[in-house]
């Protein structure tokens, strides 16, 4: 994960823990907001998707007041047209004047459509993914198979041969 400065002692990154999904599937962006100024400081996030298959698409979420030396981790579904087949998330993050209200830090702020206008020049990062109906396994390049997320467990691809489990990374 690397982080990026936003200004007003604000910080961020952005991962995509799952970096191989089959069509279909949402993208899951983790975000991370650290505010390591000395004051409460809200943020606006624009998350974006930009893939091969269309043009980007995303939202925009303001947070609470982030009191100083607070972390907010998130994490956003975001969708991805049928037809692609790679891209990556962007998330832009600017430190806006204070809104007079915290941040729950249990519950993100809900994105909102991104007006027609989207901010140029923001300090942003980018985590790449990958769309592929059946990868193989990276320890015996066996098929894997999708398995949605349960209750107890992660989603996740599970090699057909060797059982292998990927919940994180990147499948070549």
């Amino acid at each position: 994960m690397f982080w990026t400065d936003a200004g007003a002692g604000v910080r961020f990154a952005a991962e995509v823990p799952l970096q191989v999904l089959p069509p279909g599937e949402p993208v899951e962006a983790r975000i991370i907001v650290q505010n390591a100024g000395g004051s409460p400081t809200p943020v606006r996030l624009l998350v974006l998707t930009d893939t091969d298959g269309g043009p980007k698409r995303g939202g925009l979420a303001t947070t609470g007041d982030l009191p100083p030396g607070s972390v907010l981790d998130t994490t956003y579904a975001l969708t991805v047209p049928a037809n692609s087949t790679r891209g990556s998330v962007i998330v832009h993050c600017e430190p806006v004047g204070s809104l007079g209200r915290g941040q729950d830090p249990w519950q993100a702020p809900a994105l909102q459509p991104v007006p027609a206008a989207i901010p140029r020049l923001l300090p942003s990062v980018r985590a790449a993914f990958a769309v592929r109906p059946t990868p193989r396994c990276p320890r015996c390049t066996g098929p894997m198979r999708w398995c949605p997320r349960e209750p107890s467990k992660a989603r996740a691809w599970v090699c057909e041969d060797c059982a292998h489990r990927v919940e994180g990374g990147i499948l070549n």
